[in-house]
């Protein structure tokens, strides 16, 4: 891990004033996996003062502070030495009330912040102060991982798998999100997930998200280094046909070949290339009228469609 951030997360443990605090998430997958890239996002959960350790932790490195009341999470965002933010949050809970919407959000125990999350192999914490002292050591951060999931077996067997029944239901946003780190982690997604994942995907579930959910997934790919095999999943389990996407072709991987020269050489593409994918091989207007970008851009869009 860079300096700076191993700086930054001795200063967070010395400024808490809680014992129980953990780094959470995508950092504890990675460094199991043995990933040597620098962390651009790391999650903190703790027992209580997130917002006030946020704060505190932002004026010792002058960064800035965004604070999202709704879910009781304070990002801290670094951009001096190394480019990366820290997401702060009290251990909470999470319930939905309908299929699509953001979740209510109430005090919780740890186990519930555990186990709210997306994917087992997400679900991984380690107490940030033994997180320190094991100093990126693989075989000591496996023993002191919390896992409450067998997060650490499907993580090493490469399996994404959902905590449970309507998960996808819950937040439709996640199927997007097993194919992503699917492929990040060169893996599978489990049988019993795999068929819940069919079952949201046919029973329309993406339409009960916002455009903006949905554009922000799709951003969020295009940046992976495997885009183009995400894509490809995505298109191979109907997820684009489910929002009136790429009804025009029935061939992935001709289509990925016409555009093979657009994709980097690391497999991802930029956000405008992979709409104008999308509206070349589209019939229906609604996906793109719906979208919140800039209305120059949709009438652009548009009228690639009219002449597809």
């Amino acid at each position: 891990m860079h300096a700076f951030i191993s700086k930054v997360l001795e200063c967070i443990l010395e400024n808490s004033e809680t014992d129980e605090i953990y780094i959470v998430g995508g950092v504890v997958r990675d460094v199991l996996l043995g990933s040597e890239k620098i962390a651009k996002d790391i999650d903190i959960s703790l027992k209580f003062g997130a917002l006030e350790l946020a704060k505190k932790t932002a004026s010792k490195f002058d960064a800035s502070v965004k604070v999202y009341e709704k879910f009781g999470t304070s990002k801290v965002i670094f951009t001096s030495t190394v480019s990366f933010e820290v997401d702060f949050v009290n251990f909470r809970k999470e319930t939905y009330s309908q299929s699509g919407v953001l979740p209510e959000v109430i005090k919780g125990e740890f186990r519930d912040d555990l186990l709210r999350r997306d994917f087992t192999i997400n679900s991984l914490a380690i107490r940030l102060e033994d997180f320190l002292k094991a100093s990126g050591d693989v075989s000591k951060l496996i023993k002191i991982t919390v896992d409450l999931a067998s997060g650490v077996e499907d993580l090493f067997n490469r399996l994404i798998k959902v905590h449970h029944k309507n998960s996808f239901v819950d937040d439709p946003s996640r199927i997007f999100r097993a194919f992503k780190y699917k492929n990040r982690i060169h893996g599978e997604i489990c049988k019993s997930t795999n068929i819940l994942l069919d079952n949201a995907i046919r029973d329309k579930c993406l339409s009960t998200i916002s455009p903006q959910r949905i554009l922000n997934e799709l951003n969020l790919i295009t940046s992976e280094r495997r885009a183009a095999y995400i894509l490809e999943d995505l298109f191979m389990r109907e997820v684009f046909l489910s929002l009136g996407l790429l009804s025009k072709i029935s061939n992935f991987t001709d289509f990925r070949k016409s555009y093979a020269q657009h994709f980097t050489q690391n497999e991802s593409l930029s956000l405008t290339t992979l709409l104008e994918f999308l509206a070349i091989y589209s019939n229906e207007t609604s996906f793109f009228e719906n979208l919140p970008i800039k209305k120059k851009e949709i009438v652009r869009l548009k009228k690639i469609l009219s002449l597809g």
